[in-house]
C-alpha cells in the first residue's frame, strides 16, 4: 500500500492470493476507531490492485486499513498527508 500526499490516489495491490475467486473488504478507521470509508471489490486471479481516491474528509493523519479476503482479515497502517 502506498501512502499518498497532498491528494495522490492510494494504490491498493494485492498478490498470491489463491482462491479462484474473492471477496474483497477494504476499511479505513481512524485513530479513534471510526469507520471512514468503506468498499468492497470481486476479484477473479492471483492478485489485485486498485486505486482508491480517498475522500477529501480523509484528512492528514494514520489509518488503519482493514483488507478482508475471503473472511481473512489483514490489518495495515497507512498515512495520509495532505
Amino acid at each position: 500500500m502506498a501512502e499518498p500526499g497532498c491528494g495522490r490516489p492510494c494504490e491498493l495491490a494485492l498478490n498470491g492470493l489463491v482462491d479462484n475467486d474473492q471477496k474483497i473488504q477494504l476499511d479505513l478507521y481512524d485513530m479513534y476507531g471510526r469507520k471512514v470509508l468503506a468498499r468492497d471489490y470481486g476479484n477473479s486471479g492471483s492478485s489485485f490492485s486498485t486505486v482508491l481516491e480517498l475522500p477529501s474528509e480523509v484528512t492528514s493523519g494514520v489509518y488503519l486499513v482493514h483488507i478482508t479476503v475471503n473472511g481473512v482479515t489483514t490489518i495495515q497502517r497507512l498515512s495520509v498527508v495532505r
